[in-house]
Parts: structure tokens; C-alpha cells; sequence
């Protein structure tokens, strides 16, 4: 299938904003047809969640690379595979859901291929059995694609210990299915292993599913301040099912402590929104 570089940057820019309400226009309708997500009311589009991801995974999914982080080639409407240490199958549509995307200020090492030079500037998506996970020796798994785009900035806004990490994004449909075995691939060869994720109930939700003891966990420091005047407060509200979830089992002693803050000053803040407004952020251990 075909796609206009207007839909797609349509739909890259729907993913991106993350709003529940969008123009009706041209290009908006047309991405949410073929996705068949949506209500219009009015001039208006209505999205849930959901539906963000769905279209993030639709359009991800045709292009073969991931929509939050697809750039157009100059030369044609493919993305430009010859940069090092990105499969060619990259390209051929569909096939990034098999792949790992990673980024970060230090090489990335693969088997078989050059590594990705730390003077990259690109997200590498690669296959799973191309990283040469004995010589990695730090990885952070994020969240959300987005800051997959900005991942020098993220990196950046890390602790100093942890700024010569690699970034590996969870992904979205058959490779964040495979996550739970990269990070026990990671955990074999001793490779440290943290999570930054929305400072959420949803967030936290996710971090302790996937966690055990030997890992660590990206939060930021406590800034009531701050955390109020960037909190999605109706975010936070629909996740209530996530936090009953999380009050109810034997979480770590770190998890239960920010669970206890999340509730007590109902917050639901996204990565983004931390990493644009500098709050300053720690890493914590996820003993039990």
C-alpha cells in the first residue's frame, strides 16, 4: 500500500500530540478511516488511547519502521536503509514489529555488522539476533516512541551514570510481545537493565510486570510544584483499575513508595512532559 507523505505526517503528528480531540480535516479523517478509529462530532475527531496506538501501529506496520520515528528519503518514498547497522528489511513493510530500536551517545554492538557508532543520529532498528549482548553493559527501556526522537535529549536528562546507556524502545506489537525475552537476554549476560515509563499508575503497572530485583527504574525527584502544573489529571483517573491492581500485590519497596505518592497527589505524568520541563530524575533499585 501506498501512503502520501501528508497522511503520514498526518498521522506521525496525531501519535505525537496525543490528543483526545483533533480537527476534522482532510488528511486527520483520512488517517482515521483507514485505521477505522475515531467518532467525529462536530469539526472534530474524538481518539482514545486506544486509537493512538492503533494508528501508530497501522501506519508503522505499512511503512515497515516506526511511524514516530519514520523519515522520508530524498531520493523516494522509502526509508533510507543503507545508514549502518539498519536491516534492510526495513523497508519492505510490515517487518519493524520483528525489530528492535535502539539509540544512544555510545556504540550499539552487533554481530556479523559494524556496530552503530555512538556518533549516530538516528534510531537503529535491528534484528534480535543481531545484538552482541555480551558487550552491552547498560540499557534503558522507555516507553513511549516519542522520545525515541528526542533520545539525546532523554539521555541527557539522565543521571550521570547512566548517560552512556543504550535506549531500547518497547516497541509495539510482535517485538513488545518479545520483551519479556530481550530482558532476560539482557539479564544472562549481566547487562544492567532499567525502565523509564510515564510516572503513572499505567507507568508503574508496566515497570513492575516486567521487573525483578536485579533491575532498576528511572523516576523523578519529587517536585510537587512542578508535578502539578504538568500533570493529565483525567489520565490519571482512568487508570484506576491499574492502581487498584498495584496496591493489591507484593511490589518492591521503591514501587510502593511512588505508588503511595501517585495516589496520594493523583498524578499521571508522560515522559515527555518530564524530560521538557527538566525535572531532575534519579535511579532507584527495584529490591524487593
Amino acid at each position: 500500500m501506498t501512503l502520501s507523505l501528508s497522511l503520514i505526517n498526518a498521522a506521525k503528528k496525531i501519535v505525537v500530540n496525543s490528543r483526545e480531540r483533533i480537527p476534522a480535516n482532510k488528511s486527520n479523517t483520512e488517517a482515521c478511516r483507514l485505521v477505522e478509529v475515531g467518532a467525529v462530532s462536530g469539526n472534530s475527531i474524538l481518539l482514545s488511547r486506544s486509537d493512538l496506538r492503533e494508528i501508530e501501529k497501522y501506519f508503522s506496520s505499512i511503512l515497515g519502521q516506526n511511524l514516530l520515528t519514520f523519515q522520508q528519503s530524498s531520493s523516494n518514498s522509502r526509508m533510507d536503509t543503507a545508514r549502518p547497522g539498519i536491516s534492510e528489511k526495513s523497508a519492505k513493510g510490515g517487518v519493524f514489529q520483528q525489530l528492535i530500536s535502539l539509540a544512544g551517545n555510545v556504540n550499539i554492538p552487533l554481530k556479523n555488522q559494524p556496530d552503530v557508532p555512538k556518533e549516530a543520529r538516528y534510531v537503529a532498528s535491528v534484528e534480535l539476533d543481531d545484538l552482541d549482548f555480551p558487550r552491552f553493559s547498560r540499557v534503558l527501556i522507555i516507553e513511549n516512541g516519542e522520545l525515541m526522537v528526542r533520545w539525546k535529549e532523554a539521555v541527557l536528562s539522565l543521571p550521570d551514570e547512566w548517560q552512556s546507556t543504550v535506549l531500547v524502545y518497547r516497541g509495539h506489537g510482535k517485538n513488545q510481545k518479545c520483551l519479556r525475552a530481550l530482558i532476560e537476554y539482557f539479564d544472562n549476560n549481566a547487562v544492567e537493565v532499567g525502565f523509564f515509563y510515564d510516572y503513572d499508575p499505567a507507568g508503574l503497572d508496566m515497570v513492575e510486570q516486567l521487573s525483578n530485583a536485579k533491575h532498576y527504574w528511572v523516576v523523578p525527584a519529587v517536585n510537587l510544584e512542578l508535578f502539578q502544573s504538568i500533570n493529565k489529571l483525567d489520565a490519571f483517573w482512568k487508570q484506576l483499575e491499574q492502581l487498584e491492581r498495584l496496591k493489591s500485590r507484593n511490589v518492591s519497596v521503591s514501587i510502593r513508595e511512588h505508588l503511595t505518592i501517585i495516589e496520594k497527589n493523583t498524578l499521571a505524568i508522560t515522559q515527555e512532559h518530564l524530560i521538557k520541563n527538566q525535572c531532575p530524575l534519579v535511579i532507584e533499585r527495584l529490591i524487593e
